[in-house]
């Protein structure tokens, strides 16, 4: 899903810059970016990978969520939700329903 979202911002981009040349849309990204950016530990993109192991190993982070989209323009849904009571403690479940649909995208870190 997050290799198509990528594609159709690009598509998106490029088809702005034909009819408005003036804009900075269609920006070419090449192919081993996508492979590189998804090629994460356990199936993972980096970006998921990082903001999960930052969150853990930072004790000033108190939540961490995590939305996972199931089209390329649909709601997202919040897949993770972890909490941290105090910083001498670890991140923990949070006592929410998850699958909320939310328009977040990415993950969120608090401080």
């Amino acid at each position: 899903m997050s290799r198509e979202a990528i594609r159709q911002r690009w598509r998106d981009g490029y088809e702005t810059t034909l009819t408005d040349p003036q804009g900075l849309g269609g920006r070419w990204v090449p192919s081993e970016y996508l492979r590189e950016v998804f090629n994460g530990p356990d199936g993972r993109s980096w970006p998921e990978h990082n903001a999960e192991t930052l969150a853990r190993t930072t004790p000033e982070i108190t939540r961490l969520r995590r939305y996972r989209g199931t089209t390329v323009t649909g709601e997202r849904i919040l897949e993770l939700d972890l909490h941290r009571p105090t910083p001498d403690t670890t991140l923990t479940p949070r006592l929410t329903s998850l699958k909320q649909p939310s328009r977040t995208t990415h993950n969120h870190l608090q401080r």
